[in-house]
């Protein structure tokens, strides 16, 4: 989307390219407006904030349209990288992408993560976007901030440690692949080549039931051995 290549770029083309526009043009995405709670946070418009929070979670739609980055793992140049290099351009991606994905998350978590007592008003639309992002964000980082946020409304204790364990397998399974002795074999290589592509077009979450689906074990099977294997990392 250019208001996503725009950014913080307020110049040119993008003097008049802005998310508060993006917002008029789909009323009903609470992703937008999460961005546009982003945006006034960084303006340091809490009245703003506010009210783009509250449209978030009153919308019935949640689409942030993120740049599909996993062809660009399929181009034919790329495929033609020597194994080293081409895991390297998959790692660049991959933390391009969780970037991307990370920006509509400030102006929520500045709002419902105040060391305050929330008032009833605020617990109804901090509640709301934590169950919306559990319910259609396809990121780890989107159940994570659910969590927190999840955390600090009191919200269900079991819900809260699915969503943890959810997170530890993402972690695990990437240190996974950063730490084995075979990490710069052409075999694992290719794999987490595999895995990059995976994230990339189906999301963190769906990735990672995959992948626990695939070794016969659940989620919460997973990260009970990570727990246990890796006590001082998983708790």
């Amino acid at each position: 989307m250019p208001a996503q290549a725009c950014t913080s770029l307020r110049t040119g083309v993008c003097g008049s390219v802005n998310v508060g526009n993006w917002a008029r043009l789909e009323p009903d995405n609470a992703a937008v407006w999460l961005m546009v709670a982003s945006d006034a946070l960084m303006r340091k418009d809490n009245a703003a904030r506010d009210d783009a929070l509250r449209r978030a979670a009153a919308a019935r739609g949640y689409d942030a349209h993120t740049p599909q980055l996993a062809p660009l793992l399929n181009d034919e140049a790329v495929k033609a990288l020597p194994p080293m290099v081409r895991a390297r351009f998959d790692g660049v991606i991959f933390s391009l992408q969780n970037r991307v994905l990370a920006t509509p998350y400030m102006g929520l978590m500045s709002y419902c993560m105040r060391d305050e007592t929330t008032d009833p008003a605020r617990n109804t639309v901090c509640t709301a976007l934590a169950d919306k992002l559990l319910e259609k964000d396809s990121s780890i980082i989107g159940s994570v901030t659910a969590a927190k946020i999840a955390t600090k409304m009191g919200l269900d204790a079991s819900r809260l440690k699915a969503l943890r364990d959810e997170a530890i397998v993402e972690y695990a399974t990437l240190l996974d692949f950063g730490q084995r002795s075979d990490g710069y074999s052409c075999e694992n290589l290719a794999k987490t080549n595999l895995f990059v592509q995976q994230v990339l077009s189906k999301g963190a979450r769906a990735t990672m039931r995959e992948y626990a689906t695939k070794r016969g074990k659940t989620m919460i099977e997973l990260a009970e051995e990570y727990r246990k294997t890796s006590p001082d990392l998983f708790k």
